[in-house]
């Protein structure tokens, strides 16, 4: 038996020598390495924290004690500690272990947690939460340093320095979020790296001197100016101090020895103490440590839509496809610019990043800070184009909003994983987007049923002097053989002759869309199918002409506010006499599980949907 058979966690792990810390480090990263290969998920940041966690482990009683992981997608240790280990291999399946935290799981998930830099504010909530009960417990909260970068927690450490009360904060450093880091604080915690013998020389000097006294005066207060001075002038000053935050670093991520002294010694600090720990992404595989902005997220299979098409009718992904047609538009376009948040990778800009450096824009996880400075260069005549999943621009809505929309100016905003992303869970679905951009004014939304037609609505896009949205899921499509030219507002019919229509948004929507209606065509029931690439504005003219029609709406979006609730409004509105049902995600959470899961889940395949079509229509 391996040594993690033998132990009853997280009890045991108190017990454990350094050298049998050693040996569970191995075998939990092996078992994360085996599971995430198999089920897909987040393997590179994991593979970096099995050290810490168990350190965090060895020094701190939790679940009393409150350990937040700012993301979550660092949590897979965490998981198997906290006695989920029988659990592990359901990892990001139907019904199984989420890949992220998870209150409804575990008491030691303290928070859900999902995006970026919201950690110390769940933090400064617990702190005021433990004054007014009088409760005794640490609150220790891992962030990375990429979640730098966001606004929010800058927020929170100004305001954490305003409480006044005790908090741990463990910055774990591996200089990469999805991408590499960038900016001014990524530049400073480099600068960190280079200068680690400041906190020995510190303890050293206050160890050499301690008890001296030159006549009345302490030697060690004598000597504090001069630490400071060494301070700044090894560190170039330390803004942590400016939070009132005790610095300790930079720590070896993967020493045992150091990580659970220091972590000792923050937990009889009686003030708020960040420690400073440098660690490697993808820790003992070396494929992930070599290419660990690639091993950052694996998925189980490369392509959702294999397993039901013939590989010869796939065709790049969706995101491939946008980063190469930017790419090939902005040789000729010089005001052509691309933006992202630290998704350059993600969302298909390695190319374009390479060929034009100076016109691409990385502002790591700051997805509000990309959309106004977006604005602000498209009054200059350029033409911003921010490419960012659809989750996360979720957290930028004020800025779209008022920024882009309000001042009516031309920024694309290019919306990839928009609709179901699976195994990733209720953080990272995709289906709010239409919901929250349908209401902006002076706001276009598309969405192309295939990457042909995004190639061309991109093209499109170039001469369009407003706010545009185009949403595109992530992974392949089928490539149709035909596409009608874009034309600003109209839909294109892919089957006719019929009185019942099918009006679907998108890829996935305009496979079941068609794939139903060929059901239906089996039991003498015809369809006509309308791709609705426009979702915003409508095709008026061809609503106009539904009196009297069957109308089915087909959207990978929550049913509240989406494209089906805004036609049912339309013809209603305008007293349009037709019979209006609509198809799309119900008003909830959509947990984890396979895209295909959670279409059966949801009673949104192909299938459901032609019996309830034929039931409708039969029933008059």
């Amino acid at each position: 038996m391996s040594l993690i058979e033998k132990l009853k966690l997280p009890d045991d792990i108190k017990k454990l020598s350094d050298t049998e810390l050693a040996i569970l480090a191995k075998d939990i990263r092996q078992l994360i390495l085996d599971t995430v290969i198999s089920n897909g998920g987040h393997l590179a940041s994991n593979l970096g924290v099995v050290e810490l966690t168990l350190a965090l482990y060895k020094v701190f009683d939790f679940p009393k004690d409150k350990l937040i992981f700012d993301v979550g997608h660092q949590c897979y240790t965490h998981k198997i500690l906290s006695g989920r280990l029988d659990k592990f291999s359901s990892l990001r399946k139907k019904d199984g272990l989420s890949g992220f935290p998870k209150r409804e799981e575990s008491p030691y998930d303290s928070f859900n947690t999902g995006h970026s830099s919201s950690a110390l504010s769940v933090a400064c909530g617990f702190i005021r939460a433990k004054k007014l009960s009088s409760e005794n417990f640490e609150i220790v909260s891992v962030i990375g340093d990429g979640s730098l970068t966001g606004g929010l927690i800058f927020e929170a450490l100004n305001d954490s320095g305003n409480i006044g009360e005790k908090q741990i904060i463990i910055l774990n450093d591996n200089s990469m979020s999805i991408s590499k880091n960038v900016g001014a604080m990524s530049n400073y915690l480099l600068r960190l790296h280079n200068s680690n013998f400041y906190n020995s020389l510190k303890g050293s000097v206050s160890k050499t001197f301690s008890g001296m006294k030159f006549g009345k005066i302490d030697a060690v207060k004598v000597l504090e100016n001069i630490k400071k001075r060494v301070k700044y002038a090894v560190q170039g000053g330390l803004p942590f101090d400016q939070f009132n935050l005790k610095y300790f670093g930079p720590i070896d991520g993967h020493n045992f020895q150091e990580l659970i002294k220091v972590l000792e010694m923050a937990k009889k600090e009686k003030n708020s103490v960040i420690i400073h720990v440098v660690t490697k992404k993808g820790r003992g595989y070396l494929p992930a440590e070599i290419n660990p902005d690639k091993y950052h997220g694996i998925s189980a299979s490369k392509c959702n839509y294999k397993k039901d098409c013939k590989e010869e009718n796939l065709n790049e992904t969706f995101s491939e496809v946008f980063g190469k047609t930017l790419t090939e538009m902005a040789e000729k376009n010089d005001k052509i610019v691309a933006v992202t948040a630290a998704m350059s990778e993600g969302t298909g800009l390695t190319s374009f990043q390479n060929k034009f450096p100076e016109r691409f824009f990385d502002v790591g996880i700051a997805e509000a800070h990309a959309v106004t400075m977006s604005a602000a260069m498209s009054l200059y005549g350029y033409k911003p184009y921010f490419a960012v999943y659809s989750s996360f621009l979720q957290r930028g809505f004020d800025e779209v909003l008022l920024d882009v929309c309000m001042q009516n100016l031309p920024v694309t905003f290019c919306i990839d994983r928009s609709g179901i992303v699976g195994e990733d869970g209720e953080t990272h679905q995709g289906i709010f987007d239409l919901s929250y951009l349908m209401m902006m004014p002076n706001l276009t939304v598309c969405a192309p049923k295939d990457t042909r037609e995004l190639k061309e609505i991109l093209k499109f896009s170039e001469n369009f002097n407003a706010p545009l949205a185009i949403r595109y899921p992530k992974g392949c499509s089928i490539n149709y053989e035909n596409s009608s030219k874009i034309e600003y507002s109209k839909w294109e019919k892919l089957t006719s002759n019929s009185n019942i229509y099918l009006l679907a948004v998108g890829a996935k929507m305009n496979e079941i869309a068609l794939n139903a209606s060929k059901i239906l065509k089996e039991k003498k029931i015809l369809t006509t199918v309308v791709n609705c690439r426009f979702v915003k504005p409508f095709d008026l003219e061809l609503l106009k002409s539904l009196k009297g029609k069957y109308v089915f709406t087909f959207e990978d979006n929550v049913i509240n506010g989406g494209f089906g609730a805004n036609i049912s409004l339309y013809i209603n509105s305008h007293n349009i006499n037709c019979k209006v049902h609509n198809f799309a995600f119900p008003d909830k959470f959509i947990s984890h599980a396979s895209v295909s899961q959670i279409y059966e889940a949801n009673n949104l395949t192909s299938e459901n949907i032609a019996s309830e079509i034929e039931k409708f229509v039969n029933n008059k």
